[in-house]
């Protein structure tokens, strides 16, 4: 909307003149800020391309950890997506333990999988360990960082899985591992030879 000579001119309604019948330029110059101020909220086209500068933000459900939880009876999934092809996979299915150990797994898919393609990666890799969780949290979020090599990163997911596992937990303040099975597996072997030639490369 735009004030020019005593008018007002609008886009999506009608041109409206505020001018009084009667008094003088100066009451008009007097009343010009009240009359658009009571036009603006008078008019439905106005409110509806106002811009609300104080959005209202839903109410946040923080999630409450279960005391004395199993591994993995409340677990977190979400995907990461659009990632370079890499072994027919472009797709990582998280999924976290909550509640007891922060421990995650790393599953490589396609994102064009199901529900029921879900189910069968929870059925192949979790189940046999942990069994059915109890509760399933969705829209977690996480990052992870892909070398200059992005056509591989499915070959690299056991070891993101491992060093994640093994790191600290900010919250419990103790590696995964130590609360999921009581000790971080050793990784590192000693030097020594070995007549497999695809080891010593």
């Amino acid at each position: 909307m735009t004030v020019q000579r005593g008018r007002i001119r609008t886009i999506g309604h009608s041109v409206v003149n505020p001018r009084p019948r009667g008094g003088g330029s100066g009451r008009r110059r007097m009343n010009m800020k009240a009359f658009i101020t009571e036009y603006i909220q008078g008019c439905a086209t106005c409110q509806i391309n106002k811009v609300n500068t104080y959005p209202s933000h839903p109410p946040l459900s923080p999630i409450t950890p279960v005391e004395n939880a199993c591994p993995f009876e409340t677990i977190a999934m979400d995907f990461i997506t659009k990632l370079p092809p890499s072994g027919g996979y472009d797709t990582i299915l998280t999924i976290t333990d909550t509640d007891c150990t922060k421990a995650s797994m790393f599953l490589p898919c396609k994102e064009a999988i199901d529900s029921e393609g879900v189910a069968q990666l929870y059925l192949t890799h979790i189940l046999p360990h942990y069994g059915l969780p109890k509760k399933i949290i969705s829209d977690q979020y996480l990052r992870m960082f892909c070398g200059t090599q992005q056509n591989n990163w499915h070959a690299w997911l056991p070891l993101a899985q491992y060093m994640k596992n093994s790191w600290p937990s900010a919250t419990t303040k103790k590696a995964p591992f130590d609360l999921l099975i009581g000790y971080t597996p050793c990784v590192y072997q000693p030097t020594r030879s070995t007549d497999i030639p695809t080891l010593e490369k």
